[in-house]
């Protein structure tokens, strides 16, 4: 004869025990931000750097360096959309003026002639003393005068500066 084996017994609910939902899927995932965001966000940070960097130096010089901070922070921020939006998207007037077009940049106007990632140009004029600037795809910040460029090392001018790089714009 064969022996059967004992069956398993669901146990019965015992009384005063709480009946539990079956678990519930994971909560959604958060979404990320849109790269229009994450743009807008580092550039207000960029442009909160700029500020403080200008209003750290003398006062009389701003108007020299101010546009040269707006070109390197124009610069870095069509890094970001073309990162985000993609390298064969245009990084144009409508980003610069995006970035630039409140009143803290009153005074300097900003022209982008070719918003491609290789081959990037855009100017910065300061309305109040007519200096032109201007940053390549590579990101270097150049002084202009008269059609002759040239590329600064460091944006911490003078007004001595300025006069000598005409001058030396002059005698090309």
């Amino acid at each position: 004869m064969a022996q059967e084996t004992p069956r398993r017994r669901r146990g019965k609910k015992r009384p005063g025990t709480i009946e539990r939902p079956p678990p519930s899927s994971p909560p959604p995932a958060k979404k990320k931000a849109s790269g229009l965001v994450k743009f807008l966000i580092i550039l207000a940070l960029a442009g909160g750097g700029t500020g403080i960097v200008l209003s750290q130096q003398g006062g009389g010089e701003d108007f020299q360096t101010g546009p040269m901070f707006v070109l390197d922070q124009l610069f870095m921020g069509c890094k970001v959309f073309w990162y985000e939006a993609g390298p064969g998207t245009p990084c144009g007037q409508e980003q610069a003026d995006l970035m630039f077009g409140g009143p803290k940049h009153v005074d300097i106007e900003i022209t982008v002639y070719d918003g491609g990632m290789n081959s990037f140009t855009a100017q910065a004029l300061h309305k109040g003393n007519g200096k032109v600037f201007q940053v390549d795809d590579d990101g270097v910040v150049y002084f202009k005068h008269n059609e002759c460029l040239v590329e600064l090392k460091d944006f911490n001018l003078s007004l001595s500066d300025v006069e000598e790089m005409e001058a030396r714009c002059m005698g090309k």
